[in-house]
């Protein structure tokens, strides 16, 4: 089978498929198609028409578009080699057998482009018939590359909203530190695909103490158990900063933080945002990418959400431990004050307040009264 064609390598418009004759395999008879070449060049889905063994007969011009090779390269070269990648060359043999077999085959099918990329298409392959006989295959075909690639973002940002739900959740229930830790530095390394993630926080305004880090070796836990505010590396820019801090590439860090280079041994991205409520300074997320990496706009917008939930269940614990102090100490207060006007002797009372002291505020304590020019202890306690 083919396609008669012009001078240009362009089938021209009274363009005939050679088809078989009754049936028969050795002879041969004329279609003319002057009027639906025509009507097919003007479709504005691609569309290729070729024989039972793959051999493209008819292309129109929106499948030159689509498929990024002019018309003259499409007539005569077989679509499996053409426009089919490696990977999908046995789904490509299964659909053509169907196909063969009589039967109609539509879905979403990923093709190889001019370009060397790919683009996903939806497609309906149908049989020709003359006599009974399967003579060729009709393929339309639309790229649905963009809406597949829309639909991946909702299904992937419908994913880290779940996930962000999740962690909302377990740090609203969080009743310590490290559970905070843990639950941050899991999920926002599941969700962005780092490799390697850390929690640091704030011990005074100069020093970050790690609190946890998972993917790292045990020798970078303990080089970074404790670091300064001041130092020159991402996570104390951030800080710093207050801002997030993006390290795209070796590179980058190579220009921005040398000293870190002999630390990073292949190429990697940084992520570090600052952990912080009502602009006061608590801490820093960091997160290591493999290879070259610039977070999209919803990665970054998961990212700042799940650092605002952070800071704030690290807030409602310092709140709550503040609250619980303040309710000792008056807890512990209210007890002096009734013992100390409880009794008239001095010394009992005072053992007494000693006892009250220990373990509330101190493991141990001694306490002297002023005597005859000197002191005399009259109470002792210890926690032991």
């Amino acid at each position: 089978m083919r396609a008669e064609q012009g001078a240009d390598g362009v089938p021209e418009s009274g363009w005939q498929l050679r088809a078989f004759a009754d049936g028969q395999v050795g002879g041969e008879s004329t279609l003319a198609w002057p009027d639906e070449a025509l009507v097919l060049d003007a479709v504005p889905a691609a569309v290729i028409v070729s024989d039972p063994a793959g051999v493209v007969l008819y292309a129109n011009p929106a499948a030159e578009r689509m498929y990024g090779h002019p018309r003259s390269a499409l007539l005569g070269s077989e679509l499996r080699q053409l426009l089919v990648a490696d990977a999908d060359r046995e789904l490509a043999d299964d659909i053509m057998r169907q196909i063969l077999g009589g039967a109609s085959w539509s879905g979403e099918f990923s093709v190889a482009h001019a370009d060397g990329g790919t683009r996903t298409v939806r497609i309906m392959d149908s049989p020709v018939y003359r006599d009974g006989v399967v003579i060729a295959v009709v393929g339309v075909a639309e790229d649905v590359s963009d809406a597949v690639a829309s639909r991946r973002d909702a299904d992937r940002i419908g994913s880290r909203l779940n996930q962000l739900t999740t962690v909302i959740a377990a740090l609203a229930a969080a009743a310590d530190v490290d559970t905070i830790a843990r639950t941050v530095v899991e999920h926002a390394a599941a969700a962005v695909g780092a490799t390697v993630s850390s929690l640091s926080l704030l011990d005074d305004d100069q020093t970050l103490r790690l609190v946890r880090i998972e993917g790292a070796t045990p020798e970078a836990g303990r080089r970074w158990a404790s670091y300064g505010v001041a130092d020159a590396v991402p996570a104390s820019e951030a800080v710093r900063s207050g801002r997030p801090v993006i390290v795209e590439d070796r590179g980058d860090l190579e220009r921005r933080y040398p000293d870190l280079v002999s630390q990073v041994s292949h190429e990697r991205a940084i992520v570090c945002l600052p952990l912080t409520v009502a602009g006061r300074r608590l801490g820093v997320i960091s997160l290591s990418f493999p290879g070259p990496r610039v977070p999209d706009e919803s990665e970054l917008a998961f990212l700042h959400a799940l650092a605002d939930a952070s800071a704030a269940a690290l807030d409602r614990l310092a709140a709550l431990d503040d609250a619980r102090d303040a309710a000792a100490k008056l807890a512990f207060l209210a007890e002096a004050s009734i013992e100390l006007a409880s009794s008239r002797d001095l010394d009992r009372t005072l053992n007494n307040l000693a006892r009250l002291v220990v373990p509330r505020l101190a493991e141990w304590c001694v306490v002297h009264v002023a005597e005859g020019g000197g002191l005399r202890p009259v109470a002792v306690a210890h926690a032991d």
